[in-house]
């Protein structure tokens, strides 16, 4: 007996090519019953070779398979039904390099409109590159307990719902610990819903959401979710935050007209905007109620209200964080030259924390003290805090308005003279305002 492709395959577990088990790629004939085959022929590797496959039902993956093509423009299955396209079985979580589905796209024939195109559930460490669905699936790829997948270079096209749904009823059943990078998701009614618990720790890399006719992003609830290179343009809403926590946006692109986040429904703790390059002025957006750090690198606070104050307060705006280092010096006019230590400073906003480690020389000098050279204008009056000093008699310091030096003092009030300091050594730290 002759040994067919179909056959060498189901005894070595090569590749099986679809056709070999009958499937047309013209897209004519019925080509659900070969693809079924061909999954269960005990090949890890399914080969769908340029064309276009029709199918009047679901295609039923089962888990650790591996479904390839030539690319998601050249390879497609379509759907003559309004059931998900392919759709995984539930597995035991167990990992597998080859729960993969690569080079393929996914449609719609005419006047249907499935209900999902790739529909994943139940799988650990699943692989999905370069795929396009497009052409009417209700939902575009829809994950349930998905653990440590990867996705990538993935285009979601004219879906009526939802282009990427992430769903869970809590963390124990979420969409853990995935990877999602260079996803393009264009004309879908929702770009990517993330709902219920959704769950935790996913990371959106290069992700570009058009055209949206509701919400581009909408997040219902999750843990430690962060989006890099967010891009939206043309999108009816702005993204829609209706619950979650520790839920970071870093460089992100706002083309749309509308703000660019919106936060209903709970206090927005824990959403972070990082770098948002706004192009259509519609700004941040979000209720006053996210902390931003901005391109010129200013940290706008949430807006907070004290609990039994009645008080609100504006959130503040910290225009920058500076550091480095300074060396303080005598400008009593005696020109005494001070041993230092390392002396550092930082500036948040226009706060002014220094800290201090001086010793005076020996000096018989009459001078009042007067110690100079701090980092930044000084506004206003701030006392300076000795940490350790080895004259009994030295209380404290006070910063000069308008100044760049500050002045000691002995607990009685009266200013010490350089000789009253001769060889002594003090450390401490200076607390000041700037407007710097």
């Amino acid at each position: 007996m002759a040994l067919t492709k179909a056959t060498f395959s189901m005894i070595s577990g090569a590749v099986a090519n679809v056709l070999d088990y009958g499937a047309d790629p013209t897209g004519v004939a019925d080509s659900s019953a070969a693809i079924t085959l061909a999954l269960a022929s005990g090949s890890k590797k399914v080969y769908f070779p340029q064309g276009t496959y029709k199918t009047t039902s679901t295609i039923v993956r089962p888990p650790g398979i591996k479904m390839f093509g030539d690319g998601p423009g050249v390879s497609i299955i379509t759907a003559a039904h309004n059931n998900s396209i392919v759709k995984t079985t539930p597995a035991t979580l167990d990992g597998d390099s080859y729960n993969t589905i690569e080079d393929l796209g996914f449609t719609n024939s005419t006047t249907f409109n499935s209900a999902i195109g790739i529909e994943l559930s139940y799988l650990n460490q699943p692989s999905v590159k370069r795929v396009r669905v497009t052409g009417g699936p209700i939902v575009g790829i829809r994950l349930v307990f998905v653990l440590n997948g990867e996705f990538e270079e993935i285009s979601v096209t004219d879906c009526t719902d939802v282009g990427i749904y992430l769903y869970s009823t809590g963390l124990d059943t979420g969409v853990n610990r995935n990877v999602f990078q260079c996803i393009n998701n264009t004309y879908c009614n929702l770009g990517i819903v993330i709902d219920a618990s959704g769950g935790l720790s996913n990371v959106f890399n290069d992700v570009a959401i058009e055209g949206s006719t509701s919400y581009p992003l909408q997040i219902s609830n999750c843990e430690q979710v962060t989006f890099n290179g967010l891009y939206l343009e043309n999108n009816a809403q702005s993204v829609n935050i209706l619950g979650g926590n520790t839920i970071t946006f870093r460089d992100c692109f706002n083309v749309s007209a509308i703000p660019f986040i919106r936060v209903t429904g709970f206090a927005g703790v824990g959403v972070t905007v990082e770098r948002l390059k706004d192009l259509s002025a519609g700004g941040v957006g979000g209720n006053n109620s996210i902390l931003q750090i901005t391109e010129s690198n200013t940290i706008v606070f949430p807006r907070v209200t004290p609990g039994g104050t009645g008080v609100t307060t504006t959130g503040s705006t910290v225009k920058n964080y500076q550091e480095g280092v300074w060396v303080p010096t005598d400008q009593s006019g005696a020109s005494l030259t001070l041993s230092t230590g390392v002396c550092r400073w930082t500036k948040v906003g226009r706060i002014v924390t220094a800290n201090f480690n001086l010793t005076y020389p020996a000096t018989a000098n009459a001078s009042d003290t007067v110690i100079g050279g701090l980092p930044f204008l000084n506004k206003g009056f701030a006392a300076v805090n000795i940490g350790y000093t080895t004259v009994s008699t030295l209380l404290r310091g006070l910063t000069s308005d308008e100044q760049y030096y500050f002045l000691w003092y002995k607990a009685d009030g009266s200013r010490p003279t350089n000789a009253d300091l001769s060889t002594a050594n003090i450390k401490g730290t200076i607390s000041y305002e700037t407007d710097q």
